[in-house]
């Protein structure tokens, strides 16, 4: 019994009003915080090193409380769970109450009637019988569905406006599991690709990323490959447009082309895509194994620059065997590179190639194949955003339920040559000026009748 007691008792607490406002004014200051502070990657924004050598001690207190990932932080998800339950145990207790008003069809008496906030009493005289046959026809007319008893009846239109508030607990619900799987499932990560480059399938490598609270890494079964990227501009500085073309793979077969643009992602597999920005030249590279024949292929990007005029520099390690090249471009002249390569500062090589060009190292020849463009991609993966799209489409739902539904029930009882009617008021919404045309129309009746 004592432990009965304490459940009861911690149930009421979790489903208390108070509670539920506590939450949202917490949740509220939360996604304020949010938006002030960024939530991705920002150590590699301006703005975090500004702050780290103005506030060395509030960048670290901000790193240790999990503030600039707000929506992964164990305590961010605490609060949204507990919540939760608010809202599932009043979206439970509201059902029960509104179970119970959908089957209220009972006859009340003259004096329940009379008690009622909304009620009025007409006298009828000897019409009775032609008093209540209007009325009902004109309910009817009006919308109304009628149970008759013996001395009166009960009259109830837009009864299915009654879910409207069980309908907005339930989207509340629905957003909140969406903020709960995107907080502890979502994944955001950034990739470069260089034209004729492949994305690699299983679970790649990405230059930057940023996870949910459980960490799920991505598994790709499938392979994209920039086919071109095409960027036009309003001027030389100022870029109108970014397009990729890309092609997607699965088990080594070609199954679509997509044309991927600033809002125009590739979604696939519950993975999207998005255009980002273009960067600048891509050397393509091709390491040859004299032996075998065999080549390995590989993409050394060059760095941004905005002016199309000046030398752009960039370093690699040569794979399997090691050696450090040092690469040199004009890019008013993007087709010829200069290239250092290094062992132990020693100087193995240095000359200007163009496309097709061989170097000889030892048991194996680098091949510059050609400069491409490359480009970068903003890849996201999201199961919480159906869920939370859902829960807004039920909730606007039930906000125009509330204007547009508003559920009327009519109890009427005729005794001693008096018709009494009287309504129930649901919501704030259903006041006396509710059922005032009703009223109206039935004491134009009652004059009618007399007559």
């Amino acid at each position: 019994m004592l432990i009965d007691n304490k459940i009861k008792k911690l149930l009421t607490i979790l489903r208390s009003r108070r509670l539920a406002a506590v939450f949202i004014i917490l949740i509220a200051a939360f996604l304020v915080l949010s938006t002030l502070i960024p939530q991705w990657n920002w150590e590699e924004s301006g703005g975090y090193f500004y702050l780290h050598a103005s506030y060395p001690y509030l960048t670290k207190l901000i790193s240790f409380l999990g503030i600039d990932h707000v929506y992964t932080t164990w305590w961010f998800l605490s609060i949204v769970l507990i919540f939760s339950f608010n809202i599932a145990l009043n979206s439970y207790e509201r059902i029960k109450i509104v179970i119970k008003q959908l089957g209220d069809y009972r006859p009340m008496s003259s004096q329940e009637i009379a008690g009622l906030k909304i009620h009025e009493t007409i006298p009828v005289n000897n019409n009775g019988d032609e008093f209540k046959e209007k009325i009902t026809h004109t309910l009817k007319r009006k919308g109304y569905r009628i149970k008759a008893y013996a001395d009166g009846f009960v009259a109830s239109k837009h009864t299915m406006g009654l879910l409207g508030i069980p309908l907005l607990h339930l989207s509340m619900l629905i957003i909140l599991t969406g903020v709960l799987i995107t907080g502890l499932t979502f994944f955001k990560g950034h990739i470069e690709l260089s034209e004729g480059q492949l994305f690699p399938i299983g679970e790649p490598n990405f230059l930057g990323s940023s996870y949910g609270f459980l960490h799920v890494k991505p598994q790709l079964d499938f392979q994209i490959r920039l086919k071109s990227f095409h960027v036009t501009y309003w001027d030389k500085d100022h870029p109108r447009l970014y397009k990729s073309i890309v092609e997607v793979y699965k088990n080594g077969t070609p199954l679509f082309s997509k044309d991927v643009e600033m809002n125009k992602p590739l979604r696939l597999e519950g993975f999207s895509f998005y255009q980002t920005n273009y960067y600048g030249y891509s050397a393509y590279f091709g390491l040859v194994d004299k032996a075998t024949g065999y080549e390995t292929t590989g993409y050394v990007n060059f760095p941004y620059k905005k002016n199309t005029m000046g030398v752009l520099t960039q370093q690699f390690n040569i794979p399997i065997l090691g050696y450090l090249s040092i690469l040199s471009v004009d890019v008013s002249n993007p087709d010829r590179l200069s290239i250092e390569i290094l062992e132990s500062d020693k100087t193995l090589h240095y000359n200007n190639i163009k496309n097709g060009d061989v170097i000889s190292l030892g048991d194996f020849e680098l091949v510059f194949h050609n400069m491409v463009k490359w480009t970068g991609f903003y890849v996201s993966r999201d199961y919480g955003v159906p869920v939370v799209f859902t829960g807004f489409v039920l909730l606007a739902l039930s906000i125009l339920s509330f204007v547009f539904i508003i559920p009327k029930r009519l109890w009427l009882a005729y005794e001693d040559k008096r018709l009494f009617i009287g309504a129930k008021s649901y919501s704030r919404l259903t006041t006396e000026n509710t059922y005032k045309q009703e009223m109206e129309e039935m004491e134009e009746i009652e004059e009618e009748c007399e007559s």
